[in-house]
């Protein structure tokens, strides 16, 4: 174990002792776990704390000749369990996994995992359930979409992220984001918004295909709010996320009646629950999901669809993980997201080095998207940052 500077940040390097040939030859049928760590490229910032790295633990599962490899990564200030939790969780119950993925497989033994209190992290239980998935989709001959009788998309849209800042570096940011073809740009809304407002009126007088999604983060006073509505009139803006504090649900209903602009849900939805009273409740509303909160995916799944048969107004975010979880995650954004909207799929740049190459993005949009996301070359994989865990 060493530290290396990356791009000015410290950070923890595993130096391999172990074989990937001896490996990858007692590992028939057998589960592995690893520790990776990398560096962002600048500080993540949660609402008390700083982070220079981003961990998560790497469950790689050998059946024959085929490698599954997928993420359980618990975001620091969003997550409800932190990444000791899921490490010592998996580390602890690894036997039971194993034993769980060398046996039969089906739809109904992956739903069952949400009833495994042991398994009951949602970061855990959202990798082992499409860790399974993919392992039956294999076993089946199938993707992993046919098991949602869906076919594998050409590509996957995507929104990009700007960062709150100088209106001039935005401005930068915003001209770069439009040169790649990127057509929709997220972009916080931190008040006061007149800057924010006038960057936004030369960017759609120069640019008027692109349309901006606001994130407030509920950080506007309610009593501010229709003044900032107004100083936004008439931009393209195709949704504001939660513009005020929310403490229940009537508050929600009380934004849609003053707000000209369709309202979206993001940090109020961390759990199924959530989930289901916000669809149950507001069949219009655009709903933001990042699953690696939630759970099984499965139950993910069967909730948006008893609401929404067509899944429309979802939009799937990634919580920052490695190549190998937003490979996931962009498979989840094809099955329960809205295949007219961009999803929230863009982080790998915010990260200084990663574990595979990035997606292969054309006019903002990822394409060539494999059947079975969890299937990996382990070979591919660069392990400098990982820590064998046994």
């Amino acid at each position: 174990k060493r530290t290396e500077q990356n791009a000015g940040t410290d950070c923890t390097v595993y130096d391999s002792v172990w074989s990937p040939v001896f490996y990858r030859y007692y590992s028939i049928n057998m589960l592995q776990l690893f520790e990776y760590e990398l560096p962002f490229r600048s500080s993540f910032q949660t609402g008390s704390s700083e982070f220079k790295t981003r961990k998560g633990v790497l469950l790689h599962y050998r059946e024959g000749e085929i490698d599954f490899v997928v993420e359980a990564s618990p975001l620091p200030g969003f997550s409800r369990e932190s990444f000791s939790d899921v490490r010592q969780t998996l580390l602890d119950q690894k036997k039971q996994v194993e034993n769980f993925l060398k046996d039969e497989l089906n739809i109904q033994t992956i739903r069952n995992l949400t009833s495994v209190k042991e398994l009951g992290q949602p970061s855990v239980q959202f990798s082992l359930s499409f860790l399974s998935l993919s392992v039956l989709a294999n076993r089946q001959g199938k993707t992993i979409y046919d098991l949602f009788g869906q076919q594998t998309p050409q590509k996957i849209l995507m929104n990009d992220v700007i960062g709150h800042g100088p209106v001039q570096e935005m401005q930068h940011q915003i001209e770069e984001s439009i040169q790649e073809g990127f057509q929709v740009l997220k972009i916080k809304a931190v008040q006061p918004l007149d800057e924010l407002a006038s960057l936004l009126r030369i960017i759609h007088k120069k640019h008027p295909g692109v349309q901006f999604r606001l994130d407030a983060n509920q950080s506007w006073p309610k009593e501010n709010s229709s003044k900032n509505f107004a100083l936004l009139k008439n931009l393209p803006i195709e949704y504001i996320e939660e513009p005020c504090r929310i403490n229940d649900w009537t508050d929600v209903e009380e934004i849609q009646k003053i707000s000209p602009f369709p309202i979206a849900l993001d940090e109020s939805i961390s759990t199924i629950d959530e989930l289901n009273k916000a669809l149950k409740q507001f069949p219009d509303l655009t709903i933001i999901l990042k699953p690696v909160l939630l759970g099984n995916f499965l139950e993910i799944h069967e909730t948006i669809f008893r609401f929404r048969s067509s899944f429309k107004k979802i939009v799937v975010t990634t919580t920052l993980e490695s190549k190998i979880g937003r490979s996931i995650i962009a498979s989840a954004a094809s099955l329960i997201g809205d295949h007219q909207m961009r999803h929230g799929l863009h982080t790998g740049h915010l990260l200084t080095d990663d574990l595979l190459p990035d997606f292969e993005i054309e006019n903002g949009s990822i394409i060539n998207l494999p059947n079975n996301p969890a299937i990996k070359s382990f070979s591919d994989i660069k392990t400098s940052y990982f820590k064998n865990l046994g």
